[in-house]
């Protein structure tokens, strides 16, 4: 082999090696890119897959908050059970109680679910609720097979026609500008009741003239109630001559 062979082949050899360092650096990259998004989702962030992120990383990020999901179960699983009981209060939303603890339900959608397998929702002041300590909320979980599901009272409830979100990329996002936003988290309010509505005219219209309102409609709703429905007299015939 002549020196030119020699330097060609050197050549070649180099040329390897600097394509495998760089084939690994981006190897390297697209893993701490994807260590990166696993470390914020299990710390409960919000997770955006980037234009970068290859089917590999689609697939590692369909692990959703396991570390706080497994916690909750733990804790659950050793605290939890008895006979639920959902709770309602003025300025702090709405709970599952169950055992000594108080379980708060953040989204409306859930709050609706709950509604037809438990008892109506009890009010409660803000102080009442707080006898009870503050335990995990209830949130959607989701194992490696089966559907979705809720933990209430001890047992687990699998939820049904919930929409789950598909993960996609940044760069398919941005194709679609922002719009309006949709708040499901806070459960549909309970209509006014008969007190509320009596402050709030006599707060818009004062004691007497709102006083005067209220004895209105009072009387009208007195009137309609106890005046018997009308009936027609049947029709006497005449005996024929």
């Amino acid at each position: 082999m002549d020196a030119a062979e020699s330097q060609e082949l050197a050549a070649t050899q180099q040329l390897a090696v600097t394509q495998e360092l760089e084939r690994l650096r981006r190897e390297l990259r697209a893993l701490s890119l994807v260590n990166r998004q696993l470390h914020a989702q299990l710390e409960g962030g919000v997770v955006r897959l980037s234009g970068a992120a290859t089917s590999a990383a689609r697939g590692a990020l369909s692990v959703r908050r396991t570390a706080e999901g497994g916690a909750w179960l733990e804790h659950l699983h050793l605290h939890g059970g008895g006979a639920p009981m959902l709770v309602r209060t003025p300025t702090q939303g709405v709970y599952v109680v169950e055992g000594h603890m108080r379980r708060p339900v953040r989204s409306g959608l859930l709050f609706a679910a709950l509604t037809r397998v438990l008892d109506p929702p009890k009010d409660m002041t803000d102080r009442d609720v707080e006898r009870w300590s503050l335990g995990p909320p209830v949130e959607v979980l989701e194992a490696g097979t089966g559907a979705a599901f809720l933990v209430v009272g001890g047992r687990r409830l699998p939820l049904r026609g919930l929409p789950l979100p598909y993960l996609v990329s940044t760069n398919d996002m941005l194709l679609f500008p922002e719009g309006q936003e949709l708040n499901v988290a806070a459960p549909r309010p309970a209509p006014p009741k008969r007190s509320s509505r009596a402050r709030d005219v006599i707060a818009k219209d004062g004691v007497v003239r709102g006083g005067a309102k209220l004895a209105r409609k009072a009387a009208r709703r007195v009137s309609t109630t106890s005046t018997p429905p009308k009936t027609s007299s049947p029709k006497t015939s005449s005996p024929p001559s």
